[in-house]
């Protein structure tokens, strides 16, 4: 398996997209528009994860301020579950994040998903709520980085 950088706009780029599309909304039959990712514009890091040439895992990370950045999208395809391409992806937007010196990652995950950052030392804050976007609970979870 091999994880690359994506470029905004490139064909690789719509892969991620779909691929996050297909994870994360279709099978709540909700869609991801343009809109809601205008951010990745920004030079967010986007990150593809590659398995025999075909992309099974995707992350994007959006800045927040000088000491957090937050973990926007998380997709990880459904016949790779379980093969560790999800801590593949995580391993790399954390060493993404203390590269860049930044102190804490942030994210907001879907409360079926709690175990799997739970084990990588992110803790809840708040209460879980349902975002506006998909109908299912979501809460707020952060990790201290240590250099």
């Amino acid at each position: 398996m091999e994880i690359k950088y994506i470029e905004y706009g490139t064909k690789e780029y719509e892969e991620n997209v779909k691929l996050r599309v297909d994870v994360l909304r279709r099978p709540l039959n909700c869609d991801m528009d343009e809109e809601e990712r205008a951010f990745e514009k920004e030079g967010a890091p986007i990150v593809g994860l590659y398995d025999q040439g075909k992309m099974v895992g995707a992350g994007v990370m959006g800045f927040v301020d000088e000491e957090q950045i937050e973990i926007k999208y998380m997709a990880v395809s459904e016949e790779m579950r379980g093969k560790g391409v999800g801590n593949a992806i995580m391993d790399e937007l954390e060493d993404y994040a203390r590269r860049n010196h930044y102190k804490k990652v942030v994210l907001v995950a879907r409360t079926g998903v709690l175990p799997f950052y739970e084990k990588r030392s992110y803790i809840t804050l708040g209460e879980a709520y349902e975002p506006g976007f998909v109908p299912v609970m979501h809460i707020r979870m952060e990790k201290e980085l240590k250099e």
